[in-house]
């Protein structure tokens, strides 16, 4: 029974004092710029797990912002469109009243106003080619699997020994955005 206890005992004692394995990952992100690793002799004084964010998070964030642009260019080009008609008219009865050909300003506009519908189809569709295109195939590959973990947000303090400071100890805490699997770091939530 002794054995048993003293082998549960150790087995413990190793449990509890294994690292966690962000620990390196962290120490990495933060003592390398470029390609210079600095020692700053960090250590990892506490990891708190906030939860993740999913595609779904991102989508609620995203679509709004999206659909205000969209919306907003394609008014836009509505009112361009109904500006180009009144030109159109305006051309046209002015040639009616002194007898001159405005033919080509008229195409211009017509032409004008066949761009704007071009745009505005442009805008109800995929986006293709506008400024909005980026942001539709990025809500596009979300909608594909709302569920998936896009990140994990994890608050980590730790102490360095800063040589900017004459190697003085500080103490930082900062909030760190990791991939699913935890293996490397996306960026650092101000």
């Amino acid at each position: 029974m002794k054995n048993y206890v003293s082998i549960l005992f150790i087995i413990i004692i190793f449990a509890s004092c294994t690292r966690d394995p962000r620990e390196s990952v962290i120490a990495a992100y933060e003592q390398t710029t470029g390609d210079t690793k600095t020692d700053l002799s960090l250590k990892v004084l506490e990891i708190i797990d906030l939860g993740y964010v999913i595609a779904q998070d991102s989508l609620d964030i995203l679509m709004p912002e999206f659909i205000e642009k969209r919306d907003k260019n394609i008014e836009t080009l509505k009112q361009s469109i109904k500006r180009d008609e009144e030109q159109i008219q305006d051309y046209k009865n002015s040639g009616k009243k002194y007898g001159l050909s405005n033919k080509s300003m008229i195409e211009m506009y017509e032409n004008l106003i066949e761009i704007s519908k071009n745009l505005i189809n442009i805008y109800q569709t995929d986006c293709k080619g506008s400024f909005l295109e980026w942001h539709y195939n990025r809500i596009s590959e979300l909608k594909k699997d709302t569920s998936r973990v896009l990140f994990n947000k994890t608050k980590v303090s730790y102490s360095i020994k800063n040589p900017l400071l004459n190697y003085a100890k500080q103490e930082i805490t900062k909030t760190y955005m990791f991939t699913p699997d935890n293996d490397s770091i996306l960026g650092v939530i101000d």
